[in-house]
């Protein structure tokens, strides 16, 4: 299945393509997380790397709301301000029985950023919606492509690459080795609260210091266990307690802060309340015992 994914085809066109030049592949996506998620572990899992190109989509993870607008644009943001100064890539993947996906609210940032864009829902759901193909034959679950899927995919975000190869070669600015600078717009679209997230972890951010940053504990140990799998293991690198009356508290300046924690089908897991600035009025409830399969 890696090498049929249509990350990895995409891969290969680009040793096709250019085949005396040097690639690395790095595949930094995490099944089932939004661009929230992505936002705040983008520098350790992708831009550490200093990418020249990234493929950046979240739009089935993400919904078609403004609070998901608001944290795709940190990360576009974020990877285009890296030290590599990466080309950035845009795509939409699409619910295929229904059509539905977050491309409206993402697209708006990547035509405000002036980035290239492709939409499986405009591509390969409209030769659903028109009866040419079946979702059955792209899809188990009309989400996850089978193998042809991903060669479809895969065979739309390469049209558009071979599309702008062509255009690069015959501009005079590549005839004259003149590469012009991308400027970032200094105005955002949203209010842009997310663009310097961080993602706090044991033995990456604390208990080392950190600005600003204090924790304290009782009941609750550090998840030492290695991080086998790179970014899979995303449960890895926490603090995990099991007995009742465990606290964890953490004080740190933000303008917003969220928790990540596991759910489990093995049950009972451990049910906790998270309070923010002393409110228990309005403490959220995390419950660890997972209702599907």
């Amino acid at each position: 299945m890696f090498l049929n994914c249509y990350a990895y085809q995409v891969f290969r066109w680009w040793q096709a393509t250019y085949p005396d030049a040097k690639f690395t592949y790095i595949n930094a996506g995490i099944g089932a997380t939004t661009s929230q998620f992505g936002v705040a572990r983008v520098e350790s899992d992708l831009l550490q790397y200093e990418p020249d190109v990234v493929f950046l989509e979240f739009s089935v993870n993400d919904s078609n709301q403004a609070f998901f607008q608001e944290t795709f644009e940190g990360i576009v943001r974020r990877i285009l301000s890296a030290k590599s100064a990466p080309a950035l890539f845009m795509f939409n993947n699409v619910q295929y029985d229904d059509g539905v996906n977050a491309q409206e609210v993402h697209n708006a940032i990547g035509r405000y950023y002036d980035l290239p864009i492709v939409s499986m829902k405009e591509s390969i759901f409209e030769e659903i919606r028109a009866g040419r193909i079946s979702a059955q034959e792209i899809t188990p679950d009309n989400l996850h492509p089978n193998d042809k899927g991903h060669r479809m995919v895969a065979d739309v975000i390469c049209h558009l690459l071979e599309k702008i190869k062509r255009n690069i070669e015959e501009t005079d600015a590549l005839k004259e080795g003149v590469e012009a600078p991308y400027i970032m717009p200094e105005k955002t679209i949203t209010p842009n609260r997310f663009e310097q997230s961080v993602r706090y972890q044991n033995g990456i951010h604390l208990p080392l210091p950190a600005e600003g940053v204090q924790m304290s504990m009782s009941g609750f140990a550090a998840d030492e266990r290695v991080q086998e799998y790179g970014v899979a293991d995303v449960f890895k690198n926490g603090w995990s307690a099991m007995e009742k009356g465990s606290f964890f508290e953490i004080t740190v300046e933000a303008s917003y802060i969220s928790v990540q924690f596991r759910k489990t089908i093995r049950k009972p897991a451990p049910v906790a309340r998270a309070v923010v600035d002393g409110n228990e009025k309005n403490a959220v409830i995390l419950d660890a015992n997972f209702d599907e399969t």
